[in-house]
């Protein structure tokens, strides 16, 4: 499938979070082995930066968010160019977890916007045609 110019580094991903609700989430185009990959990051990064999501009740909520968005920087992580997006991510990705609801919640959402902006920079690949 050839994507036009302007599809071609961004597709949309719609996504159900935790409240049921859908949201729009930018995903870059990848090749069918990387769907998955990027699907399922795209589904963390919208339970964590959704709009009418809730942040998570529990520190062990938290701490699931956190280990799903560290496995899919070290899934995708192999897939994007390296840059600084990747870089940052790995940064983050690399610090404790931080003690307290509100700072255990701002590390959270940083580390998604991290990976948001790693799948931003995954290279444009068209599928088969």
């Amino acid at each position: 499938m050839d994507l036009p110019p302007a599809e071609r580094h961004l597709k949309r991903w719609e996504a159900v979070g935790m409240t049921g609700q859908s949201m729009t989430v930018a995903v870059a185009a990848a090749t069918p082995s990387s769907c998955d990959a990027t699907a399922a990051a795209a589904e963390t990064i919208a339970l964590v930066l959704g709009e009418d999501s809730p942040l998570p009740d529990s520190r062990r909520a938290v701490v699931d968010l956190v280990q799903r968005l560290r496995g899919h920087l070290m899934e995708l992580g192999a897939l994007a160019a390296s840059g600084p997006a990747v870089d940052q991510a790995h940064a983050i990705s690399s610090a404790d977890l931080p003690d307290g609801y509100v700072p255990s919640r701002v590390y959270l959402r940083r580390l998604a916007l991290a990976m948001n902006d790693v799948l931003a920079e995954l290279p444009a690949v068209s599928g088969p045609s």
